[in-house]
């Protein structure tokens, strides 16, 4: 109990386990239908905001380790990546269920695979046709 930060992490793991069991226990003791009744209160609101403290600590670690933060923004850039790809892997997906939906319209497979638009991209991505 000498590091401060194990306190204060402790602290607030208690916070959380009496504001999400054991209050939402004593709402439905008392009547209430849910927890969000206590939604509302300074207290609780003071208490989540504490939890912002935390952030704190994180900061201070990627300045003690450069390295993390390497790696933090790599993880941004190819995030940034993935989601061009998909992207364009859902526009391809869309142009090719509106082709096939034209193109088998008025047949069988197209009223079992390609009934509508949407019906089409799921059969594209999911099945493989």
């Amino acid at each position: 109990l000498r590091d401060g930060w194990f306190a204060f992490d402790s602290v607030l793991a208690l916070m959380g386990i009496i504001e999400t069991w054991i209050l939402t226990i004593i709402v439905l003791a008392a009547g209430g239908s849910n927890s969000l009744a206590l939604g509302g209160s300074d207290i609780l609101r003071m208490v989540r905001m504490t939890k912002m403290v935390r952030l704190s600590r994180m900061a201070r670690l990627l300045r003690a380790i450069p390295e993390l933060l390497v790696l933090l923004k790599a993880i941004g850039m190819a995030v940034r990546s993935m989601m061009i790809f998909f992207l364009m892997w859902l526009v391809v997906i869309y142009v090719f269920a509106v082709v096939f939906r034209q193109l088998t319209e008025g047949q069988e497979v197209g009223r079992t695979y390609f009934a509508g638009v949407p019906a089409a991209m799921n059969t594209l991505v999911v099945q493989g046709i």
